[in-house]
């Protein structure tokens, strides 16, 4: 019998992100853009690519999609095009025709209540889209099919944590053995910026007064910038002044990452326009920030993770003091470790409370 092969998709509004351990037990990330829509594209040889078949619907996944579909919603991590994404995303990892243990993520407050209680209907839902109850997947054009054992459902930016406290081998860090009191969490992903207030002593505690989501991130970036660009574009006669101009899919991205793209036949610098804009979504996430962690001073660490702690670097390392920054994989590599120690017997996993040795999501 194959053995199972532990995996965790962070399935965020911006980006896919995949952790999994190879065959060796290292553990291997891989980030795929969360893009669907129902674009038919085919090789040069007339195959398909990168198409997919779920609940009689064809979808492609692929960031050259002209009009994809807006996933901006509060169903996403029960929906069907979530479930493409995840199967999309475990297929260019090599990860299909596999028995595997998934672990899929929800943001802090579609996991917990105001009260602090796990949401379970939630858990229920998200765990259902993946284990075959809602149905399955078909990879058009392909035989390759995913196999999934077993699915588990975690918590974005307390799975931050776990990657903070656990090193690759599933080894508590020095971090973890000195980390005392108060430590903030702060997860800037695609829609939302979680922002988690634990108490670290003998055990580990949510104070949820100090503690929330706000609907900002990344993805806010992307839109405004877009508009900025193509303003600039019509700007310079480069564009139809029309509320139904397009550029291409990839553009916004492009100097999202480089501050420059291919345009009208030349290479045209936007990375004034972007920092611009990017100061402005910045300022906004910092102050929703600070406003739900009151004093400042009272954290021992301030944990900064998810796709923004990239993005918005700069403005991050200034407004908070010597901020821990993790990287856009920290979520779903922490839910890994997790996984794995569970899987091995060296954690429990439990619904509510954990300590330095008992961990939980």
């Amino acid at each position: 019998m194959a053995e199972v092969t532990l995996v965790v998709d962070d399935n965020g509004y911006a980006d896919h992100k995949l952790a999994w351990l190879d065959t060796e037990g290292k553990i291997q990330t891989l980030k795929i853009p969360t893009i669907i829509g129902t674009d038919r594209l085919s090789s040069n040889s007339g195959e398909t690519v990168d198409r997919y078949r779920a609940d009689g619907v064809d979808y492609t996944c692929k960031p050259s999609v002209r009009s994809p579909i807006n996933l901006r919603n509060a169903n996403y991590p029960a929906s069907v095009e979530n479930r493409v994404l995840v199967t999309h995303a475990l297929r260019k990892a090599k990860l299909l025709n596999q028995p595997l243990h998934l672990g899929v993520t929800l943001s802090f407050r579609d996991y917990f209540s105001e009260q602090g209680s796990q949401i379970t209907e939630n858990k229920v839902a998200t765990i259902a889209n993946f284990n075959g109850s809602k149905g399955t997947v078909e990879v058009v054009g392909s035989d390759d099919k995913l196999n999934i054992e077993q699915v588990d459902c975690y918590s974005e930016a307390l799975s931050a944590f776990f990657d903070f406290v656990l090193d690759d081998e599933g080894e508590f860090t020095d971090a973890a053995k000195y980390t005392k009191g108060d430590v903030a969490i702060i997860d800037i992903g695609g829609s939302t910026t979680d922002v988690v207030n634990l108490i670290v002593d003998d055990s580990i505690t949510i104070n949820n007064t100090y503690s929330g989501t706000d609907k900002v991130g990344v993805l806010d970036l992307k839109f405004a910038l877009e508009k900025a660009i193509k303003q600039e574009l019509i700007n310079l006669g480069l564009l139809e002044n029309s509320h139904d101009a397009e550029i291409p899919p990839n553009l916004v991205n492009e100097v999202l990452e480089t501050g420059s793209t291919f345009y009208a036949g030349e290479l045209r610098n936007f990375e004034v326009l972007r920092d611009d804009v990017a100061s402005s979504v910045a300022t906004k996430i910092i102050n929703n920030v600070k406003s739900r962690l009151g004093s400042i001073g009272i954290y021992r660490a301030i944990i900064i993770t998810g796709g923004g702690s990239v993005v918005f670097h700069h403005w991050l390392t200034q407004a908070f003091p010597n901020p821990v920054m993790l990287d856009e994989f920290s979520n779903a590599r922490g839910a890994l470790k997790f996984m794995r120690n569970v899987a091995a017997g060296r954690i429990k996993g439990r619904s509510a409370k954990g300590s330095a040795k008992q961990l939980e999501v």
